[in-house]
């Protein structure tokens, strides 16, 4: 048996005495969080798809699966990787929407500072583990434009009449009157949120011929369709 036991040594006092010694090392491991925050009047907590993979170091190779390879965010969710080695390369990725503005970052979950991050894209990020580990935070918000709506015929003439324009159940307007003194206009706004909406014409120009019904509009990064 030994003689003393230290952390790091063994030692007996019997130099002729056989044995093994046998050291342990153990890696140390921290957990990486990833927390959402959405920013969107439109829609009722829409989701984010995320997908992690741990890359390999000089002298390891690491890997995920199940739900900590693919998991899905709404605002205010937060997702935990439990113990994962320190000196590990960890990507994380969003599913990129096109509607939303992201923007991510990656803190030191001890001390709150700035980690580095390998890359660019504001929809993924890439760090090499560190110890007390770190927070990989994604922000999103709906984007928006300007919009007007004029009324005007084939010749490009302003008219007058009457419009109603919805967001699903939510009415922007109804009856609008487009004003021909005015160019037509009939609504303006500077925020126009990406989103799907029904424009109906309520009143047509005695002479004209009106919408064939309700037109519904998609609204997106690639502009307006209907």
């Amino acid at each position: 048996s030994s003689d003393k036991i230290e952390e790091n040594s063994i030692s007996w006092p019997n130099a002729n005495a056989g044995g093994t010694v046998v050291f342990h090392n153990i890696r140390k491991v921290a957990d990486v969080v990833i927390t959402k925050s959405v920013s969107d009047p439109v829609n009722d907590n829409p989701a984010f798809e995320f997908s992690a993979v741990l890359g390999e170091n000089d002298t390891y190779t690491f890997s995920l699966d199940g739900e900590d390879a693919s998991f899905t965010l709404g605002n205010g969710g937060t997702h935990i990787i439990r113990d994962v080695p320190v000196g590990a390369v960890v990507t994380i990725e969003e599913t990129a929407d096109n509607n939303y503005i992201t923007s991510s970052s990656v803190v030191s979950l001890q001390t709150g500072d700035a980690a580095a991050d390998a890359n660019d894209s504001d929809h993924i990020v890439s760090f090499t583990q560190i110890a007390g580990g770190v927070t990989a935070a994604y922000t999103n918000t709906l984007k928006s434009w300007p919009v007007q709506f004029r009324l005007h015929d084939q010749n490009d003439s302003p008219l007058s009449g009457m419009f109603s324009l919805s967001r699903g159940s939510y009415s922007l307007f109804v009856m609008c009157y487009a004003d021909e003194d005015n160019d037509g206009i009939f609504y303006s706004s500077n925020i126009f949120y990406a989103a799907d909406y029904t424009l109906g014409q309520d009143i047509v120009p005695t002479g004209y011929s009106g919408l064939a019904g309700p037109a519904e509009l998609s609204v997106s990064d690639s502009g307006i369709t209907s």
